[in-house]
């Protein structure tokens, strides 16, 4: 079972910083995920919220933004610790998921990381970005993040891996994607309460009992 820190496995070290992901790395993570966003000036930032108030504690988007003043940026909470590019994850040197949240990343993100395939997986939301992806690295390994209702669709398109929700894990779901010989994914915890990465030792204990294929966890020391 691959064990991937969502995002970089925040806990001693804020969420997607360096700092977190070298501890994950060096604590047993295969490889940690990020999430990726477009500045004003079309440079790729790594930030989970679009809104930067709950982080860096400033009421603006991404978007508004440029790379300059997105890296002048400190977590609200952890002063010391300032925002990141997507850069500087690849310069870095670790493997990792990133997670796309809004598609006009796209064709900078694929420009940027095509290089570097053999240690990036991509997860897409919808079957048009798989072709997008597909088209212009066919290398690239793809996790799919869609709907629930988008699965059959996902795996239709030949992705690498499927992401269910734990709440998603009933036997014919699961079937489905075992089926299909693509690896089986679990994203931990629950997006209704908050919880994402966080998962209770209960449902921590159901998810291994399925045997994924890989796990999406805040702590890695957890498993």
């Amino acid at each position: 079972m691959l064990l991937i820190a969502h995002r970089s496995g925040p806990g001693k070290y804020p969420e997607q910083t360096v700092a977190s992901a070298r501890y994950a790395m060096e604590n047993g993570a295969d490889m940690v995920e990020i999430d990726v966003r477009l500045t004003k000036d079309g440079c790729l930032a790594i930030t989970h919220d679009e809104n930067l108030m709950r982080v860096f504690g400033v009421d603006q988007v991404v978007s508004q933004l440029t790379e300059e003043e997105f890296r002048s940026l400190h977590h609200a909470d952890a002063p010391d610790y300032g925002s990141h590019m997507l850069q500087d994850y690849l310069d870095a040197g670790f493997p990792l998921l990133i997670h796309v949240k809004k598609t006009d990343v796209l064709p900078a993100l694929v420009e940027t990381v095509a290089p570097f395939a053999q240690r990036i997986i991509l997860g897409l939301p919808t079957p048009e970005a798989v072709s997008y992806v597909r088209a212009r690295c066919p290398e690239m390994r793809i996790l799919s993040f869609s709907s629930r209702e988008n699965v059959s669709a996902m795996l239709a398109m030949g992705v690498n891996y499927m992401r269910l929700w734990e709440s998603w894990l009933v036997p014919e779901l699961i079937a489905e994607v075992r089926n299909s010989n693509t690896d089986l994914w679990v994203m931990s915890g629950n997006a209704k309460n908050d919880t994402v990465g966080e998962p209770t030792e209960e449902g921590l204990a159901q998810i291994l009992a399925i045997s994924p294929d890989g796990l999406l966890i805040n702590d890695i020391c957890r498993i």
